[in-house]
């Protein structure tokens, strides 16, 4: 089925935000010694990491082809080397890309692509009287293990600086009562897509341990609003804040198995592309997207062009990966009719 994207002339656009991320197919791995047994468990966790990275789902490790093929985890390896970190040996793990994805296919895994939203974590901690604000500066340790658990899964965040610009538009109440226009305007300079306020403070259970905490966290995407509440150590909240943050991204941006369909073909038209390097960006980002097979120039203009796309995924997957990357400018027609806005074009931002 070939569903034809066309534009209208009105330009109004919307702008979003997703970074490229890099480093998908490598991970990194505690391991015991260099020994024959305890370098293949190390293999087998390296992949397991990026099998979980690339589908965005921790299920995809019990499906019975992946069970299978971890098993000849060596068919997939690329290179590796060892590096001590922090006093631990651990195990740097290169894996090939063209032998996963066609694994994750041919097992029916979900696929997260390489084009993924940004999110802001604004996180405030209560200590005893004082609530503080996490920065690298105030507590860098902390910042450290979010940003090792968002890469562990792939997930691209940024935490705010907490310099003199955000403390002048965002205040400690802000992020602890999680008030969105405050957090809105301080995440702007970050270019995010999603803005997450967070907040941990001691469980104030009368049947809770000392050492127990609360988080509560909240993700503001375009129009929703999400929030939830976990309790245990600080340590083990720290990990499971980017593993529930990226499970969601995931969840809403992953192409589904269940919708994988090689015959569906979009053509779609992209504006503003007057160079041959602007027309082979354009076509590097599409190709980056995990909703496409397959891209071909059909056509080129003077200002514009037009793409064959073959899909992996449905037709709105494909608008929502463009969606979301600031490279592109949906173009709208707010006196087209329902039928026609659906027929959507895009201009390319320099």
């Amino acid at each position: 089925m070939a569903l034809l994207l066309i534009f209208c002339t009105s330009l109004f656009f919307k702008h979003a935000y997703a970074v490229e991320v890099t480093a998908l197919y490598d991970a990194k791995v505690p391991i015991k010694s260099q020994a024959r047994d305890a370098r293949r468990v190390a293999y087998q966790d390296a992949l397991k990491q990026v099998l979980v990275k690339l589908s965005g789902d921790y299920s995809v490790l019990e499906l019975p082809e992946i069970k299978s093929e971890i098993k000849n985890v060596t068919d997939y390896l690329l290179k590796f080397q060892f590096k001590q970190d922090d006093n631990q040996q651990m195990l740097y793990a290169e894996f090939e890309v063209d032998k996963v994805n066609r694994l994750l296919l041919k097992a029916g895994a979900n696929l997260w692509g390489t084009r993924r939203p940004l999110a802001v974590i604004w996180l405030a901690i209560e200590e005893g009287e004082q609530r503080l604000t996490v920065s690298e500066d105030s507590f860098p340790i902390l910042v450290k293990q979010l940003k090792s658990g968002a890469e562990r899964r792939g997930l691209p965040v940024t935490i705010p600086l907490m310099d003199l610009t955000d403390i002048s538009t965002v205040t400690i109440t802000d992020i602890w009562g999680r008030f969105y226009e405050p957090l809105q305007q301080a995440s702007e300079r970050y270019g995010a897509e999603s803005i997450v306020s967070a907040r941990m403070y001691p469980a104030k259970d009368e049947n809770a341990r000392g050492s127990q905490w609360t988080l509560e966290w909240t993700i503001y995407q375009q129009d929703k609003r999400v929030t939830n509440t976990i309790e245990g150590d600080r340590f083990s909240l720290l990990n499971e804040l980017p593993e529930a943050l990226a499970d969601y991204y995931a969840q809403e941006y992953s192409i589904k198995a269940d919708s994988y369909d090689r015959d569906r073909v979009v053509n779609v038209t992209i504006y503003n592309l007057h160079s041959v390097a602007d027309l082979i960006y354009a076509e590097r980002i599409l190709n980056s997207f995990s909703s496409i097979g397959r891209t071909k120039l059909v056509s080129r203009y003077q200002d514009h062009a037009v793409f064959e796309i073959d899909l992996v995924g449905l037709p709105m997957d494909f608008v929502q990966a463009l969606d979301l990357d600031s490279k592109f400018e949906k173009i709208f027609d707010p006196l087209a009719d329902q039928s026609e806005q659906q027929l959507i074009e895009y201009r390319w931002v320099k």
